[in-house]
């Protein structure tokens, strides 16, 4: 799978020029049991070039047998010296005590410098979505860089996620401004993402999601006119998103929704009884969000929700949120 994105990578293909890049060794490292040792990763990535047809002048081939992999700039040159070799693909992977870390980079011989360098994690049990994960991020590089506008795919997931966070939000409008102070949020549920990549539009792979959830927002009267507590609860059914990728590791994205609220109003007028006050109502949400990868199965978020509750007056209110979102399954979509 990486290769197959590989072929895309050339820079002097948009230029009609044959390409030839020449695939060293990848080194292996196991960090855990303080072993060197180089499987056959050259070999694996060779063999997924061959036979594809990519519609481009590109021709893959491997480094000689004996060839140890380059660890430097200097190694690079020397070894691209040797084979003839234009480019250059060459770096490693390394196995660590809970992760798989993998570099990848692209040694350009005329410019006697890497012209692409990429990095990324992923857990134990999952070395091919780690190979894949690095390739569409150079692809997402070609794409941008060479104006390639190509969609690639393959390699893609079903994925399960669980957001838990917490927050503050304020109403906005007239006459909650002047009842209601918003105070505390919180809230959970749950984020399907069909395909991890759904397009890519100028080299970068943009993806839907459909979020449930429910969350609770306490709020307090206005000191200076009533004595009041606000009880909120609110059911996402759903809200949907459109997320860009920025890089593997940010995530943008924008949504909206509907709101299935239940509110509890406990106020005290000057001078009158106490007063309950329960409301059921529909409303709509907006969100602007921010996702950070931190680990393969780990994400902080932050995000900024706007909601309107169609109560007798409409109430118009922003949150920000901040949380972490655990992803729960994670399942390869095989396109044939």
């Amino acid at each position: 799978m990486l290769i197959l994105i590989l072929i895309i990578l050339c820079p002097a293909a948009i230029y009609g020029q044959r390409i030839v890049i020449h695939i060293a060794p990848i080194l292996y490292v196991d960090e855990i049991n303080e072993g060197i040792e180089a499987p056959e990763y050259q070999k694996i990535l060779y063999s997924l070039f061959n036979g594809i047809e990519t519609g481009r002048d590109i021709e893959f081939r491997m480094t000689k047998a004996d060839t140890n992999p380059p660890l430097s700039i200097a190694e690079a040159i020397r070894l691209s010296q040797n084979e003839g070799a234009g480019y250059l693909l060459y770096g490693f992977v390394a196995k660590r005590e809970y992760t798989y870390y993998c570099e990848i980079k692209l040694f350009d011989m005329q410019k006697r410098d890497v012209i692409y360098f990429g990095y990324t994690t992923d857990g134990h049990g999952y070395e091919s979505r780690l190979i894949n994960d690095i390739a569409r991020n150079l692809l997402e590089y070609c794409n941008e860089t060479f104006s390639l506008n190509l969609v690639e795919k393959q390699g893609v997931y079903s994925e399960l996620w669980i957001p838990i966070g917490i927050g503050y939000w304020l109403p906005l409008e007239k006459p909650w401004t002047d009842l209601i102070m918003g105070t505390g949020w919180a809230g959970l549920g749950i984020e399907i993402i069909p395909l991890t990549t759904l397009f890519v539009l100028k080299g970068k792979g943009f993806y839907l999601s459909t979020f449930i959830g429910a969350d609770y927002r306490y709020g307090l009267g206005n000191p200076d006119r009533i004595e009041a507590h606000f009880h909120d609860i609110s059911l996402k059914i759903p809200e949907l998103r459109l997320y860009l990728k920025i890089n593997n590791q940010n995530h943008i994205g924008i949504g909206s929704g509907l709101l299935y609220t239940f509110s509890l109003l406990n106020m005290t007028m000057p001078y009158e009884d106490n007063e309950f006050k329960l409301y059921r109502t529909l409303g709509v949400s907006g969100i602007l969000s921010y996702r950070l990868n931190i680990k393969p199965n780990w994400q902080i978020y932050l995000d900024n929700v706007f909601e309107a509750r169609f109560y007798e007056r409409v109430m118009m209110s922003y949150s920000p949120r901040l949380g972490v979102n655990i992803r729960a399954l994670s399942r390869e979509v095989r396109h044939k």
